[in-house]
């Protein structure tokens, strides 16, 4: 878990070595809560323009604080760094904050895209399996149509059945049955 927060301390410390002496912990925490509020900037307008909800961030106030933290980091820099390094530190940090904040608005963005995208897939599969074809080929109680499910009658009967959807379904014999709930059945014809 340590090397999860702490994966930007290693890389400063290997570009610098011990020319630098900052926190291990905040320059990536910072990265990923700039990451954190691109995704909340980009899936808020996009859940606002969309459904008109009030999720859109002040575009105002996520700025000021992209800059506070910008600040932290760079004063961070001034004081745990020695010579031009607290220059170089200084823009590799802005450089990854800012970097950070765009992909993560992108990122959700993409995110939301993708997700809307598999569920109108899977509901256009789903309203396409449902549809069934003509009912030609049900009477004649071929096996290959629509699921195959078991039902019992009132009598408690068991038998196979192939959906047609709408809460019928066939037998084997081409006999129609009616849903009455669950798996009991009853004769529709």
């Amino acid at each position: 878990m340590n090397e999860k927060i702490t994966w930007f301390w290693p890389l400063e410390k290997q570009i610098w070595g011990q020319k630098i002496n900052t926190n291990q912990y905040l320059a990536t925490l910072s990265i990923l809560f700039a990451a954190i509020m691109g995704a909340c900037v980009g899936g808020g307008h996009i859940f606002h323009e969309w459904f008109e909800w009030n999720t859109a961030p002040d575009l105002m106030a996520i700025g000021y604080l992209l800059i506070l933290i910008i600040g932290v980091n760079i004063f961070e820099s001034i004081i745990a760094s020695t010579g031009w390094v607290v220059l170089w530190r200084s823009l590799l940090i802005l450089v990854c904050l800012v970097l950070a904040f765009a992909i993560g608005v992108i990122a959700s963005v993409v995110v939301i895209f993708l997700t809307v995208a598999w569920l109108a897939l899977m509901l256009v599969g789903s309203l396409l399996s449902g549809s069934g074809s003509s009912g030609s080929s049900r009477r004649s109680g071929s096996s290959s149509d629509g699921v195959e499910q078991y039902g019992y009658d009132e009598n408690g009967a068991s038998f196979t059945m192939h959906d047609e959807g709408g809460g019928y379904a066939r037998d084997d014999n081409g006999r129609r049955w009616r849903n009455e709930g669950g798996s009991k059945w009853r004769l529709d014809e």
